[in-house]
């Protein structure tokens, strides 16, 4: 079973980055810093997040970093969650050196469907409840369109997708296990896309 940690960790290393300086944007509990590290020894992993406990406390929107200061910036489930999702893609590429990782989850997923189909409601963090909560998804992004979106992206700043790739994620193993082999449409089992971008 892949995730988008594991993921990206396995695309840094394959990339040929080696003990890299990596930016977490949106680390939450560190969970691609502790995949990083334990894929390669040496990697320095900086987590920013608007809250808990990163190692910086910050905004996409404005990251508190140089031009090209990191090796690597991760933006993973984070930009469906800013209302300029270009611009929280143009911060990060800023900060960026070599590579910019992106995950977006694919909104077309059966369970996504199906628990929408039953309770009206995609997720959580999609209902516009009193429209006050502070962690919502402002984006639809189906896999179809985020790959679209990512093609596009790279052209207009000259960047590479050297990896894109899809992650079947924890909750979605079962149905991914029974149709990936039957070789269907990814926008049927991928719980998220994962796009490398190399300058």
């Amino acid at each position: 079973m892949l995730n988008r940690h594991r993921a990206a960790a396995a695309a840094i290393a394959a990339l040929g980055r080696t003990a890299p300086a990596v930016l977490d944007v949106g680390c939450r509990d560190g969970a691609l810093g502790r995949a990083l590290r334990a894929a390669q020894a040496g990697a320095r992993v900086v987590g920013l997040d608007r809250s808990g406990s990163p190692d910086v406390v910050g905004d996409v929107r404005r990251l508190p970093f140089a031009d090209r200061a990191f090796d690597v910036v991760a933006a993973l489930d984070v930009l469906e969650h800013c209302d300029d999702l270009r611009g929280a893609f143009l911060e990060c590429l800023r900060v960026a050196d070599t590579l910019l990782l992106v995950s977006l989850p694919n909104m077309a997923h059966p369970l996504f469907r199906a628990r929408f189909a039953c309770t009206g409601r995609l997720s959580g963090k999609y209902d516009l409840g009193d429209a006050r909560q502070p962690d919502r998804h402002r984006w639809l992004t189906p896999l179809a369109q985020a790959d679209r979106l990512m093609a596009m992206l790279a052209r207009e700043h000259q960047l590479g997708i050297a990896i894109s790739r899809v992650t079947e994620g924890r909750r979605a193993a079962l149905l991914a296990g029974l149709l990936r082999p039957l070789c269907a449409n990814a926008q049927l089992w991928a719980w998220t896309s994962l796009y490398a971008l190399r300058r």
